[in-house]
């Protein structure tokens, strides 16, 4: 098949489309193949190499960190893949062949500690209640954003505890515990929310999205802007919200240089996270990995021991020395033979 390079990524998005790929992963590949055919030019597939290759990661690499680089390999090699498939590469040509996946330091994410849960509520309620409810909703249900966003009043049965969740990524529905913590904290929001728009309706979201509201004084000047909760509308920049929080709170978002620090909702969601995993372990269940696992939707044990920072030899390393005297003098003359 002879085929322009922007037509071939057109019929692989669709591809990938068709197969109910996530919004952001379609938009992920998209960013990288668009890359690649700005840096090479709208040529034809059958004339693809290794030099292309090349020549897109080193641009890429002026913008971008080597962990991102890494979805960069991903992303094509997956992609020319797809292309020898149908038969608009050769077969028998691979431009990824022999090119390493860039190795990276897999560094320990920030994590708050429980004790600052508290003031993190706090802070997010000073803007708005619906603030604080979507910080108690990622923190009591470890869900992510996207999942919180399509929550509706329907969703939630606190004359049961339970709250029906949809979980985009894995195609999964739950109806996961409603904690005592996280009662309280959605009774008090649908308080308020009922107060701002009447009476709720089952279908209006429950974490809505906000619209500022003037509001003016008796000499018709403005003195204030409220912001009011839109029920039919669904959270949006969820990501933007929490990392106001967060610097609210005195939790940096930015490293020394001024670059981001990458956090967000999943800083709660892996604070959350350990904190559970931490209190299961004091109380003594041995459990603790699975039931942190389940509440994540993780698909393996491996990925949620990555997700909080821990492995359980490493925690048994930990349990073992921290504070304690890591060896044991003998009673000999301190003197030991290397010869035999």
């Amino acid at each position: 098949m002879h085929q322009a390079l922007s037509d071939a990524i057109d019929d692989y998005q669709r591809w990938r489309k068709s197969q109910q790929i996530s919004k952001q992963t379609i938009a992920n590949e998209a960013s990288i193949l668009r890359r690649f055919l700005s840096v090479n030019g709208n040529i034809q597939c059958r004339q693809i190499s290794e030099v292309h290759v090349t020549r897109h990661m080193e641009d890429a690499s002026k913008t971008r960190s080597t962990d991102s680089l890494k979805l960069d390999h991903t992303v094509l090699t997956t992609f020319f893949k797809w292309m020898r498939h149908t038969k608009r590469l050769p077969t028998d040509r691979d431009p990824m062949f022999g090119r390493r996946t860039p190795k990276t330091i897999r560094k320990e994410r920030n994590r708050l500690h429980v004790s600052a849960f508290p003031l993190l509520l706090d802070t997010a309620e000073k803007k708005t209640p619906r603030n604080r409810a979507l910080v108690a909703l990622m923190l009591y249900t470890l869900l992510r954003d996207q999942d919180i966003a399509d929550l509706r009043i329907r969703d939630l049965d606190m004359n049961a505890g339970y709250l029906m969740c949809r979980i985009k990524k894995t195609k999964l529905e739950d109806r996961m515990p409603v904690s005592l913590e996280l009662d309280t904290e959605m009774r008090q929001w649908l308080t308020a929310y009922t107060k701002a728009v009447g009476v709720l309706q089952p279908h209006y979201y429950l974490i809505p999205r906000l619209a500022p509201t003037p509001m003016r004084g008796a000499d018709g000047m403005f003195t204030e802007v409220l912001l009011t909760p839109q029920p039919e509308l669904p959270l949006s920049r969820g990501t933007r919200v929490i990392q106001g929080i967060l610097q609210g709170a005195g939790f940096p978002i930015t490293d020394s240089h001024g670059n981001t620090a990458r956090e967000g909702c999943h800083t709660l969601r892996r604070s959350g996270a350990r904190a559970l995993f931490d209190q299961l372990v004091a109380d003594g269940y041995d459990g603790a990995l699975r039931v942190v696992q389940a509440m994540l939707h993780h698909s393996s044990v491996e990925q949620t021991e990555r997700y909080i920072g821990i492995t359980a030899d490493r925690r048994t390393r930990d349990d073992l020395l921290k504070g304690k005297q890591m060896y044991r003098l003998g009673s000999g003359d301190g003197v030991v033979s290397l010869v035999r």
